[in-house]
């Protein structure tokens, strides 16, 4: 174990780094690529979204996961799994070539034939580096993951952005998907010492099948309900409706995604090894449910309020359409996380049946809400997915509260001056927004954003919403402890009051 620790730290360090590396440079290169390109090009691209999604899962068929899970990996299964994921993405493009003819009148966008055509070459450049790239998690190298990722980004995006800037416009994007896929895979082949042998055994890929195909349904499952707005949209509305609604959901899960993603890899393995000390359990929900909805809310609450200008500086004004859709999905994400934490302390009771039934019982609500609102517009559909993360958020919360002693009403009762503060802060926000109304929108975004900041923190520390004293005091602790390590004296009983504030 003394080994295997260190290594996981320095695995989460690269992790981590590769992920906000790659978001940072996708980030400053979709902002140049949305200042060159219309959204009807972007929701050209938007509208093989699902298609590509899917036959990405049938390319990895959970083989990526299975080779992971697996204690001993033979060259056998290596080899196999690489041979096996080539075959079925040239298969998926002989398919492809056939299917973009239907899937262009599905969407009455014949110019999709080509671009159909030519971005399912994403397949065989994924498909080139999957192996790699199980052995390399395998081994916890997210360095070498994270290079090749980074890479990839910066190489694609920059031939994007020199295609769109000489006129080649939605190409500019498919040719960035596909350079993207192949660049990745060339890249973990000079990371990897691995190479792929003349082997292949029937045996290798069924024994690996038995995992790897319970995952195969859960991820094409999940690719149809993560995009089933994008399918809707693109067949009842024009390519620009998609794009705007595109772009305000990347620029929304920019932030949520990262937030939830750092929530959940906390709480799942925390609220795993609490689970025989219910009362422990319950302390560290709680802090839990409050200290991410002491940042998260008000985060979402202000992003929403500066969402017009804030758009009009990073994407310019042609994407102004997409603001209302922005501040709707932060209204959502708002509280997803509280869907999230307590769906993480279903899963690490055990309780896999319940988690399942949950999980469906999400997919049903987001269908059902999609197709009974599409008839009513882009926003009517925007607005019934807050209903929905606002019916799990319940949903969820009844069955987690039974594990944890702190039901959903307890929870809400006592995040709710939180919610009320990050409220009053995008009031305030939007007051200074009216007064500097004419203003040019970069000099609008810095006076409103600053307004909401202080206001929600001036009204958290003034009136010690939810034991914010106490979260600064423990923050204070943490940060005592660390002094002797700089050199600095430590008075006498510290250790003492320290081993107390954390009780």
């Amino acid at each position: 174990m003394t080994e295997i620790g260190p290594q996981a730290v320095k695995a989460v360090a690269w992790n981590a780094a590769g992920t906000f590396g790659t978001q940072a440079v996708s980030f400053v290169i979709t902002v140049v690529l949305a200042r060159l390109l219309s959204p009807a090009e972007f929701g050209l691209v938007a509208m093989l979204t699902v298609f590509v999604a899917l036959a990405g899962v049938l390319v990895d068929s959970g083989y990526v996961a299975a080779l992971i899970q697996k204690p001993t990996v033979t060259p056998e299964d290596e080899s196999s799994v690489f041979a096996l994921n080539l075959v079925v993405a040239l298969v998926l493009c002989v398919v492809f070539w056939f299917a973009a003819v239907p899937i262009a009148a599905f969407y009455h966008q014949p110019a999709l034939v080509p671009i159909t055509r030519v971005t399912s070459l994403v397949l065989v450049g994924n498909a080139l580096g999957m192996v790699q790239t199980a052995l390399l998690s395998k081994r916890l190298d997210f360095r070498a993951l994270g290079q090749a990722t980074i890479g990839a980004a910066l190489a694609s995006g920059l031939l994007a952005i020199v295609l769109a800037a000489r006129g080649w416009g939605v190409w500019s994007l498919v040719a960035q998907s596909v350079a993207s896929s192949f660049v990745r895979s060339g890249l973990l082949w000079v990371l990897a010492p691995w190479r792929p042998r003349w082997l292949f055994s029937f045996g290798a890929v069924r024994s690996l099948f038995r995992y790897s195909s319970r995952l195969l349904v859960t991820s094409l499952l999940a690719a149809i309900i993560e995009n089933i707005m994008s399918i809707v949209i693109g067949r009842l509305f024009d390519p620009a409706a998609l794009g705007l609604f595109e772009r305000a959901q990347a620029a929304q899960r920019a932030v949520t995604r990262a937030l939830n993603s750092v929530v959940g890899d906390v709480s799942f393995p925390t609220y795993s090894a609490l689970q025989a000390d219910r009362a422990a359990l319950r302390r560290t929900f709680r802090r839990s449910v409050v200290a991410s909805s002491a940042v998260i809310m008000p985060l979402m609450t202000v992003l929403a309020a500066v969402g017009r200008p804030l758009f009009g500086v990073v994407y310019s004004e042609r994407w102004l359409a997409s603001v209302p859709y922005f501040q709707v999905l932060c209204m959502s994400g708002s509280v997803y996380h509280l869907h999230a934490l307590n769906l993480s302390l279903i899963k690490s009771s055990g309780r896999s049946d319940l988690f399942l039934r949950l999980a469906l019982c999400r997919q049903a609500l987001v269908v059902l809400s999609v197709l009974g609102s599409c008839r009513y517009g882009v926003m009517a559909m925007v607005w019934t997915q807050f209903v929905v993360v606002v019916t799990l958020v319940f949903a969820n919360g009844a069955y987690a509260g039974r594990l944890a002693d702190y039901g959903i009403l307890t929870q809400l009762r006592e995040v709710a001056p939180l919610a009320a503060a990050a409220v009053l802060a995008a009031g305030a926000a939007q007051a200074v927004g009216l007064a500097v109304h004419d203003w040019r929108p970069g000099y609008q975004l810095v006076p409103m954003a600053a307004a909401g900041a202080l206001t929600y923190v001036g009204l958290v520390y003034a009136t010690n919403i939810a034991g914010a004293a106490e979260l600064a005091q423990q923050l204070r602790a943490k940060l005592g402890r660390r002094r002797p390590a700089l050199g600095r004296r430590r008075r006498p009983g510290a250790e003492e009051a320290d081993g107390a504030t954390e009780e």
